[in-house]
């Protein structure tokens, strides 16, 4: 099976986790957990219901990352929603910045209707509500736009660890999926990331961008637009 063409872009001494592409482990700068580790790691291997074959399962095919906030308040609480709705993720993210991978991404993950097939899904962990914090987690309370009213609500938000592996798991992304520009959706007429659907989209975008949903908010745009504007952290 062909497999995406993989710069290598980091040193042995550098590596500290892998990804997995159709059985294959390819190195990636930060740590990660995935479906193959029976005591530390998720698995919806044993649950057919919640993902199927890719249309093109050479990858190829991916040009989109899907960013979520799973409404839940670890990972672990994540997974177990998914299961329970036969939906799935090929990563989350958790509130200290712990990359899980419980879906081989040659799969397609349920999770963004028309963009399945296609995408990327990184759920990150955020119980949204602001009488849901836990204090010993530090996030800061902000608001974002409501999609289709643009009024403000107000939630918690993503952790600074959170912030940070977003950057670097995308970044990531984009470099091994060559396909996946790094683009963001277009600005709107308020000079803000558009929280609007936009069914072709191809880049980096929110599941706002694909459905009618309120994740992942706006805090996300501000550091992945400051990192898209810099050169790319493994060009040469």
């Amino acid at each position: 099976m062909d497999i995406p063409v993989v710069t290598p872009f980091l040193s042995e001494s550098e590596s500290k986790g892998q990804l997995i592409f159709d059985g294959t482990k390819i190195e990636v700068p930060f740590n990660v957990i995935n479906f193959e580790d029976e005591e530390r790691g998720y698995s919806f291997a044993n649950r057919k219901e919640c993902y199927a074959e890719r249309t093109d399962q050479s990858g190829r095919g991916i040009n989109a990352i899907v960013l979520h906030w799973d409404v839940c308040e670890s990972s672990e609480s994540c997974f177990q929603s998914l299961c329970s709705r036969q939906f799935s993720t090929h990563l989350m993210i958790d509130t200290d910045g712990q990359v899980y991978q419980p879906l081989d991404i040659k799969y397609k993950s349920f999770h963004a209707r028309n963009f399945n097939s296609r995408s990327i899904s990184i759920q990150i962990a955020n119980p949204v509500d602001v009488s849901r914090a836990n204090s010993k987690i530090e996030r800061n309370i902000i608001t974002s736009r409501q999609p289709g009213t643009n009024e403000r609500f107000e939630h918690l938000d993503f952790t600074f660890e959170q912030k940070a592996r977003v950057i670097e798991v995308v970044e990531t992304l984009c470099e091994l999926f060559k396909r996946i520009p790094r683009r963001l959706p277009p600005l709107g007429d308020d000079g803000l990331i558009s929280n609007a659907l936009i069914p072709d989209f191809t880049g980096v975008c929110a599941h706002y961008n694909c459905s009618n949903t309120l994740g992942p908010g706006d805090s996300l745009w501000p550091v992945l637009q400051a990192s898209f504007g810099n050169r790319p952290p493994y060009a040469r």
